[in-house]
């Protein structure tokens, strides 16, 4: 047990010094650009049934990002696991305020795109909510839809 805890601190030792030296050889907002894209692709991915209403979504949260997101079109990342969203939501945090709101906004126009929002997905706000410490927008709390 303690070989597999200290295996995965040095993985996560690993990822963040990647992500450390990738963010002072690209800058700061190409790295956070690329995680905010990974961000969206993980909750379409988990709140969607097939790969047609994810990219629909996923093009609905992009649309908050601006002209640089256009660039970018949904492919399915189902392979990321929640270590890498948490990678992922450690490395936003160093967002301002406006930034970790805007994240927000996109990641809630991907899960309530299909005007349902399951518990995957409503798990996935509070916790981008929780960890970029901004408050849980309303359009998060709709009821969920009874088919998961």
């Amino acid at each position: 047990m303690a070989d597999t805890l200290l295996t995965i601190a040095l993985v996560l030792i690993a990822f963040s010094l990647v992500f450390g030296m990738l963010r002072l050889i690209l800058g700061h907002t190409t790295v956070d650009r690329v995680i905010a894209i990974d961000l969206l692709t993980v909750v379409a991915d988990y709140g969607h049934r097939d790969a047609a209403s994810a990219g629909q979504a996923f093009d609905a949260g992009k649309a908050y990002f601006g002209k640089w997101a256009a660039e970018h079109a949904y492919e399915s990342k189902e392979r990321y696991t929640l270590r890498a969203l948490e990678r992922s939501l450690d490395l936003l945090t160093a967002l301002n305020g406006k930034g970790r709101r805007l994240i927000v906004k996109a990641v809630t126009a991907v899960a309530v795109h299909d005007n349902r929002v399951t518990s995957a997905e409503t798990g996935l706000i509070r916790t981008v909510c929780a960890s970029l410490d901004v408050p849980l927008p309303p359009l998060a709390a709709v009821p969920r839809s009874g088919s998961e």
